[in-house]
């Protein structure tokens, strides 16, 4: 690497400061937004992303953003009734600490096999941003 600098002789400061400009002109990628699953979720993420109030734009990604917490919303209630009904079948052996664990193993189980496609939100900056269910919030990058 020394013989690289050498060959550069007394440009080297120039070939680094051109290095950094030219680092500056490329796009930097996006901090990404997050917020938790609410009912502000859908307005904080869509102003986060650049979207100015009182436009149909804002209101075209609030609704993406709205769609998955409604999704991940149907399906914690499709696999709550699945834990509740392991809860409620009584089984001989194991007693009641193990039917809890098999319930809340079978909820675990089928919130993660439950997967909520992303969904491609366009920025105000022609851009797209993808937007998706992680746990318990919507995340857009």
């Amino acid at each position: 690497m020394t013989r690289a600098w050498r060959r550069l002789g007394n440009g080297w400061p120039a070939a680094i400061a051109l290095a950094l400009v030219l680092g500056a002109c490329g796009e930097t990628p996006s901090a990404g937004v997050s917020e938790p699953i609410g009912p502000d979720a859908p307005v904080a993420i869509c102003n986060h992303l650049g979207f100015v109030s009182g436009t149909s734009a804002l209101a075209s990604c609030m609704a993406e953003i709205e769609n998955l917490a409604r999704q991940h919303t149907a399906n914690q209630s499709r696999c709550e009734g699945i834990r509740q009904r392991g809860l409620s079948t009584r089984f001989p052996t194991g007693g009641t600490g193990n039917t809890i664990a098999n319930a809340d193993a079978d909820y675990q189980s089928c919130m993660s096999g439950q997967l909520i496609p992303p969904a491609q939100v366009e920025l105000p900056t022609g851009r797209t941003a993808t937007c998706r269910v992680t746990e318990a919030e919507i995340a857009c990058d």
